[in-house]
């Protein structure tokens, strides 16, 4: 019987589609498929270790490679009434080891491939791929931890591009009203064939692809990104998929993927979600070039409040410079920096009300951005008197150059589009004798002949300028690198590009135009999740 202790009937809803859909493949992989039985009978094995050795909306850390095993997972704690934090199995063992003290776990679920051996002093129960369990008592039961705030149906942890990891406590009616809104949104239901290429532990792969096709007893076919990323393309196609949701990098990767291998359009997708990152025109048309049946919906996001805002390619200002439509249900507004609301159209923090809004960090390490239940995303942007969000960047990317403030998403706007040789742009704010400014590191999709290279360097700035339209004192130093390091769901590494400067990685190419051009070498291989970048990747999203 469903436990009833999470708010909002989520777990009266898990059991009520394995019980409509019982013999219908839900879930599957390359390797294992799960159908409403087999996800029953996942539970009721799992049921007395969970309710032994857990407590009634205790915590379950859940650290499973295999996404279509993890997602079964997330549903058995759900539905036992228990809190899953789902941790990023793509990270390295001793980074694991380290952050599991301070999750305050009851139990933790764990891939017996991937981690045999794991030190964790919290009692675990090892998984196969097929669903095999094994219990590992490390501690008596009884011994229990504080539990996470009322209401509290999921833990995701995130950094973000800078930071420690922060737990996101969402809540049961935050996350049934994404579920309900994008089942409607998306025209989801049993026909649905939902392209998984989003991680789990991410919270667009998890609460706006995975729940909202699995409630609507639609069918999720789950791909390994680390193991996909040349044939994004190709997976999607020949899952028959109908449903997919990418960030703008995989775009691109998929782009790049048709036009090498001439590769017939997708043409079963009937809806695409775009979000996780800057969203471009050229990002849009490439989706509509890949997925010419598809509805396109582009939507501003954060694991803070899920979603927030969305527009489809059906709307006219589909192609223009913003993030859609603010969601029903949620309240958006304008501040400035002392607080006060802004009139539409002003630049200010963007602020977000709504159930979807979390309940706050876990474990009260961080102090949560959250007053009279206004989320402070950090993020800086514009409001119309209709409700249509327009992103200028963050508010610590704001430079004033000159006596004119500018902010650094607009700068990367306006290097991105000086050369077919740039894939992408990142503008970072470096503190140099006391005064901020902006530094330019361009992410290369090849390194030009060494004439075109000296050519597009000489005229850098001149063209930076005349399409920012501002006098500004350029940046000084500008960084070339094949690809940017970014975790496993494709965020790009802040933190990691700032050290290529404070540990002089780079090698000096010369001035042009009063700036200084630098390359950053051995930054070739995987555009995400390789070996290379291993080290970078998050623990969680």
């Amino acid at each position: 019987m469903p436990d009833r202790t999470i708010s909002e009937g989520l777990s009266d809803r898990i059991y009520g589609t394995i019980s409509r859909y019982p013999q219908k493949v839900l879930l599957s992989d390359e390797s294992v498929d799960f159908t409403g039985d087999d996800i029953h009978a996942f539970i009721s094995e799992i049921r007395p270790l969970i309710t032994i050795f857990s407590q009634r909306r205790g915590r379950i850390g859940i650290l499973i490679p295999n996404s279509a095993v993890l997602a079964v997972a997330i549903l058995a704690v759900i539905a036992l009434g228990r809190i899953p934090v789902i941790l990023n199995s793509s990270a390295r063992r001793e980074q694991v080891e380290a952050l599991l003290p301070a999750l305050n776990l009851d139990l933790l679920i764990v891939s017996k491939a991937a981690y045999p051996e794991l030190d964790s002093a919290c009692n675990i129960v090892s998984i196969t791929m097929s669903g095999c369990m094994t219990f590992i008592q490390r501690d008596g039961p009884g011994r229990w931890h504080k539990l996470p705030r009322e209401g509290t149906a999921i833990i995701l942890y995130t950094s973000g591009s800078e930071g420690e990891p922060k737990g996101v406590q969402l809540s049961g009616p935050g996350i049934s009203y994404t579920i309900n809104h994008l089942i409607d949104y998306f025209e989801l239901d049993g026909s649905t064939v939902s392209a998984c290429i989003m991680p789990l532990c991410h919270t667009m792969g998890l609460n706006t692809q995975f729940l909202p096709v699995f409630f609507a007893g639609g069918r999720s076919v789950f791909f390994e990104i680390a193991m996909s990323l040349g044939k994004i393309y190709r997976q999607i196609i020949q899952a028959e998929a109908t449903f997919a949701g990418l960030i703008p990098e995989f775009l691109q990767l998929c782009y790049e993927e048709k036009m090498r291998r001439g590769i017939e359009p997708a043409l079963n997708v009937r809806h695409l979600q775009i979000a996780g990152g800057p969203i471009r025109e050229d990002h849009l048309r490439r989706a509509m070039h890949l997925f010419p049946h598809a509805v396109v919906h582009k939507g501003y996001g954060l694991t803070e409040a899920i979603r927030v805002s969305s527009i489809s390619s059906s709307d006219p200002l589909f192609f223009g410079n913003n993030e859609g439509y603010v969601l029903p249900g949620q309240t958006v507004v304008i501040r400035d920096e002392a607080g006060n609301v802004l009139p539409a159209g002003s630049i200010g923090r963007i602020h977000v009300k709504g159930s979807n809004v979390m309940l706050g960090y876990d474990n009260d390490t961080i102090d949560a951005p959250v007053t009279d239940g206004f989320l402070n995303t950090g993020d800086l942007g514009s409001l119309t008197p209709d409700n249509c969000l327009f992103i200028h960047g963050r508010h610590d990317s704001i430079f004033k150059i000159s006596g004119e403030r500018i902010s650094g998403y607009e700068i990367e706007n306006a290097a991105r589009a000086i050369s077919a040789y740039f894939r992408d742009v990142r503008c970072l704010p470096l503190e140099r004798s006391g005064r901020v400014r902006p530094v330019l590191f361009v992410e290369l999709s090849q390194v030009p002949p060494a004439d075109a290279f000296a050519e597009l360097r000489l005229g850098f700035g001149r063209q930076l300028l005349q399409r920012l339209g501002h006098k500004l004192k350029m940046p000084g130093d500008i960084y070339f690198m094949e690809n940017f390091p970014r975790t496993h769901n494709g965020k790009i590494r802040n933190k990691e590009l700032k050290n290529i400067i404070i540990d002089e990685r780079a090698e000096y190419l010369g001035t042009d135009g009063g700036l200084r051009f630098f390359f950053v070498p051995g930054c070739s291989g995987k555009h995400l999740c390789g070996e290379g970048n291993r080290d970078a990747m998050d623990i969680c999203r």
